[in-house]
Order: C-alpha cells, then sequence, then structure tokens
C-alpha cells in the first residue's frame, strides 16, 4: 500500500490511538511558553476538528450508497410488476377472447338449433292439421258427426273439435270462462252440453300458436294424454288444431274434464288467490272451502303415487314406454269433486328411450323452483329419481302447509330434514290435524324420495306401497255408494261405464279401457282398491243406468 493510499482514520490502530488521546487531558509541557502553547492546542484542535470532518464525510458517503441500492432494488421491483401485470392481462385478454368465441358458436349452434325444431315442429303441425281436416272431411261426408274419432282398437276416444267451436263454447274466451293459467297457456272452463253437446264440465288449455315451447307442450301433451290410460291421469277428452276467426283466437287447445276440487296447491295455500280460482268451480261451497283433512291429503298423495308409478312402468303389451312426468308439484296435482286425484299438466313429459340407460339428458333445464332435483340442475340429466326428488318435496309440501321454497330459509327439505319425533310433530300443518304416528310416517316417506345419495332414494312404487298401508292402517273404507246415476269412465271420464266387478259389486269402466286396465299385473277396483280379476267381470251396455255399486256378484 502506497503512502497516499493510507487512511489514518480507517485503520483501527490509529482509531483506537485517537479515542485514549481524546479521552486523555491535554498536558501542556510546564516548559513551554505561552506562544507555545496556544500553538500546540490549536494544532491539537485543527486535528480534531479534520477527524470529525472525515467521520461525516464517510457517514454521508455511506447513506448515500444505501439510498442508490433501496432505488435500485425498488425499480426493479416495480419493473417486475408491470412484467407480471401485463402477462397476466393477455392472459385475462385471451381468455375472454376465447370464452367470446365459445359463446359465439354456443349462441349460433343453439339458434341453428331452434330453428330446426320450429321448422319440425311447424311440420308436424302442418301434418297433425291436415290429418284433422281428412278426418273431418271423412266425418262430414258420412253422417257430420265429428265429435268423437276412434281408433280400431278398443281404445277411448279422442275428439277432434273446429276451434271455432271451442271459441264459442268458452265465449270466446273470455275472462268469465277463465280459470286459470300456467307457463304455456290459459285454461277456461267450458259447461256441460256446450261443446258438441258433451254433457261434462270440460276444461280448455288454450296454447299461443306463435309460442315453439307452447307448440312443443301441445304435442308431447296430446301424444302423452292421449296414449296414456290411468284413473290417476288426467285424460285427453279432444283437441283442436285449426285456426281461429281472430288472430287472438289463434292457438291448439286441449281439451280435458274438469277437476271440480281445484289444485292441490291451491287447497293447500287457500291465501286470496286461491280461493278466487277455487270460488270459480262449480258447486263450491256455500261456506268457503276448507282446509284439507289429513285423510284427504294422505289420499290425494297415494292417488298422485299411483298416476306417477303408471307413467314409470313400461309396459310390453301395449308398447307404452317409461314416461318421465318432469314438473310434479301440487300446482299439478288435481282433485276432483269426490277427492280423487289425477296427474295433469304433461306438457314437459318425455318419453325415456330404452337406450339412454335410465337417464334422459334435457338441452334445456325445465320445472318449477324447489321441486327440481339440484342433480338435474347440474347435470341437466332428468331420470325417474328427480322425479321422486319431486314427488317427495309434494309430500312435505302436503304434510307442512309450507312453500317448497323461500329466499330466507332455503328449500324446504333442508328444513324438514329433523330426525326427533316431536320436531317432525311440530312441522305438520296443526289444521289437518295429523295423528301423530301417521305424520311421523308420511314425513319419512317424503325424506325418503329427497335423499341427497340418490342411489338411496325410495322408488316411486315404495313410496305409493307405504301410503296405501297407510291408509289401510289408519283410513277405513268408505261405506258403498247407492245412488242410481250414470257415470262416465273412472278412468277416461268420457265413455259410459260398461263393466262391473263381480268381486266388489262396483262399475267403474267402460268398454275401451277395460283390456289395459285388466293387463296390469294386479288390478284392483279404483273404487274401493279391491282386487278384482278378468273372471268376475260383468259386461252390459246396462251397466250405465244401473246403481254405481250393488252387492258383490261374486262373494
Amino acid at each position: 500500500m502506497s503512502q497516499s493510499d493510507y487512511d489514518e482514520y480507517g485503520c483501527g490502530h490509529c482509531l483506537a490511538r485517537r479515542q485514549r488521546q481524546e479521552a486523555a487531558p491535554i498536558n501542556v509541557p510546564a516548559a513551554l511558553t505561552g506562544a507555545e502553547q496556544s500553538n500546540a492546542a490549536n494544532t491539537e484542535a485543527a486535528r480534531l476538528i479534520h477527524d470529525a470532518t472525515a467521520r461525516a464525510a464517510r457517514v454521508e458517503r455511506d447513506a448515500q450508497d444505501a439510498a442508490e441500492r433501496r432505488v435500485r432494488d425498488a425499480t426493479a421491483q416495480a419493473a417486475r410488476i408491470v412484467a407480471d401485470a401485463h402477462t397476466e392481462a393477455q392472459r385475462v385478454s385471451a381468455e375472454a377472447a376465447q370464452d367470446r368465441e365459445r359463446a359465439r358458436q354456443e349462441r349460433a349452434q343453439a339458434v341453428q338449433e331452434r330453428v330446426q325444431a320450429v321448422q319440425e315442429q311447424s311440420r308436424v303441425l302442418a301434418d297433425a292439421r291436415a290429418l284433422a281436416e281428412q278426418i273431418v272431411q271423412a266425418a262430414l261426408a258420412g253422417n257430420g258427426n265429428v265429435q268423437h274419432v276412434s281408433a280400431a282398437s278398443p281404445r277411448a276416444s279422442v275428439s277432434i273439435f273446429f276451434h271455432g267451436e271451442i271459441a264459442a263454447a268458452t265465449d270466446r274466451f273470455s275472462a268469465a270462462s277463465l280459470v286459470g293459467a300456467g307457463g304455456f297457456g290459459k285454461v277456461y272452463m267450458v259447461l256441460p252440453r256446450r261443446l258438441a253437446g258433451l254433457n261434462m264440465l270440460l276444461a280448455v288449455k288454450k296454447l299461443d300458436v306463435d309460442s315453439m315451447q307452447g307448440q312443443a307442450e301441445f304435442l308431447q301433451e296430446v301424444q302423452v294424454l292421449g296414449a296414456c290410460r290411468h284413473e290417476n291421469v288426467l285424460p285427453l277428452i279432444g283437441f283442436s288444431v285449426d285456426r281461429g276467426v281472430t288472430e287472438e283466437e289463434d292457438g291448439v287447445c286441449l281439451v280435458t274434464s274438469f277437476m271440480k276440487g281445484g289444485s292441490l296447491q291451491d287447497r293447500l295455500m287457500l291465501d286470496e288467490a286461491a280461493r278466487r280460482r277455487l270460488n270459480k268451480m262449480p258447486g263450491a261451497p256455500p261456506a268457503g272451502w276448507a282446509p284439507l283433512t289429513w285423510q284427504q291429503r294422505v289420499s290425494v298423495l297415494l292417488d298422485a303415487l299411483k298416476g306417477l308409478d303408471y307413467l314409470h312402468t313400461p309396459d310390453p303389451v301395449t308398447h307404452k314406454p317409461k314416461i318421465l312426468h318432469r314438473d310434479i308439484k301440487p300446482d299439478n296435482i288435481l282433485i276432483d269433486a269426490e277427492g280423487n286425484a289425477r296427474l295433469g299438466d304433461l306438457g314437459l313429459a318425455r318419453q325415456q328411450r330404452p337406450a339412454a340407460h335410465n337417464v334422459t339428458t334435457m338441452t334445456s333445464i325445465a320445472g318449477t323452483n324447489g321441486f327440481m332435483d339440484e342433480h338435474y340442475q347440474g347435470s341437466g340429466r332428468f331420470d325417474a329419481a328427480a322425479d321422486c326428488y319431486s314427488m317427495g318435496i309434494s309430500i312435505l309440501v302436503t304434510l307442512t302447509g309450507l312453500p317448497a321454497f323461500e329466499p330466507s330459509q332455503g328449500k324446504l327439505d333442508g328444513r324438514c330434514e329433523v330426525e326427533d319425533d316431536d320436531e317432525i310433530v311440530a312441522l305438520a300443518e296443526t289444521q289437518a290435524q295429523w295423528p301423530r304416528e301417521v305424520a311421523i310416517a308420511v314425513h319419512k316417506v317424503g325424506m325418503a324420495l329427497v335423499k341427497r345419495n340418490r342411489e338411496r332414494r325410495m322408488t316411486v312404487r315404495q313410496a305409493r306401497d307405504r301410503l296405501q298401508s297407510l291408509t289401510d292402517e289408519y283410513m277405513p273404507p268408505a261405506p258403498p255408494e247407492h245412488e242410481s246415476v250414470e257415470r262416465e269412465c273412472a278412468i277416461c271420464l268420457s265413455a259410459p261405464r260398461y263393466v262391473r266387478f263381480g268381486e266388489c259389486g262396483h262399475s267403474a269402466l267402460c268398454q275401451g279401457c277395460l283390456d289395459p286396465f285388466m293387463r296390469r299385473p294386479q288390478p284392483v277396483c279404483p273404487v274401493c282398491r279391491s282386487p278384482v280379476t278378468r273372471g268376475g267381470l260383468v259386461e252390459s251396455d246396462d251397466v250405465a243406468n244401473q246403481n254405481t255399486f250393488v252387492h258383490p256378484l261374486h262373494p
């Protein structure tokens, strides 16, 4: 190291020496004169000033180096953050562009499918109108009677009406005839003998002809209602497919028997709107509608389960496939004047093809909030277990009188998820006066149908059998009827009764509904539920004019 590079202020030895010198008192030799002493003090002071100045310069230099280092680090970190943000922005922009392109392709595909569906449905409707016109012209060329057009098979007939006939019978679809409205159309009431001379109360469901969804519902409901015959499924009496006199009257119409007891939903809730609809029913109680008793509720639920079990059960003899209802709810469980229930509104029903492995995949989710299975909502795959879920919620609504869904409370099955018997009884609606054992049993059936583990859910048939056991145990059979009134078939509600069951003495069926009914695995009388056999049948045109009940012919 050269002399010029030596830093006495940076040397540790020199620093220690200076500290010792600073700490020691300044000893001025006594022999020095006053001038010499002053010069020595000045020299020492200059040295001390020089040391302090060097120390301050060193501290300043260190601080400047640290500041420069921090600035460099901050600048580098900011550059990294900007680069990362730029990269993330590019990634998000690319993903957004991909999402937009995918959405555009999906919209284009949906539009194409919708156009194809419209074209197909328009073609089917055109074929149906052409067929209807041919049938009508043939009937007019024969004897002018177009009330009932029957196939060669013994099935009950389905009528084809002119649209003008239905418009006249409903007073041009007046508000006075309106009794309800649904997602695909409005429902009107037709008094007896106002439509083609039919001596029965009828319901007309008018669908918007310009609604693609309404056309699809019409075609589906015509097929399901027209082909299915069961005492707990609302039968199709007839339909119209031609144009009305005015654009306001345009639309396709379904004609069914009118259920005088209203819907289970209205009978459960009995709010102002429900009472207004129920009070339009012929024969409405003068004192108003009373809440359903527990016996009536169990009977209605049992009928609904029987109807759903019929839809779910394929029939190889008649080639009836397994049918999924897809919109089970109290609004679609209809009650007649005697308290018997039937499943209605089958516009969303779908046939399950054998190759579907018990699953039908839907391109759009349809149903009612609170009654739809979460698995179906998430996957679009509908099966019998999804119908079971809807039926289970309907049972819980009937038991509790609570809505299926409330924004503040969530879905009803969550509120009913209790195991303590006292809590179950507390859930049951008090106005129905549920017996403790019955309320607990009905709750268990409802919860078994809505289990989250879909593979462990109770089947519709198991639920039907459980409620049937409850009915047999807690509800004694009603006394036999003794009236002498002509009554229509208990299944199709249109043809006169032709058959009497010798085992119980009841007449219930027409000739067209007899064969499909007797092909059931274990047929029972629709009136009293007693087992019946083909050997005990009494068939005669005179049955329609006899008492509905006579003493059993084959005890």
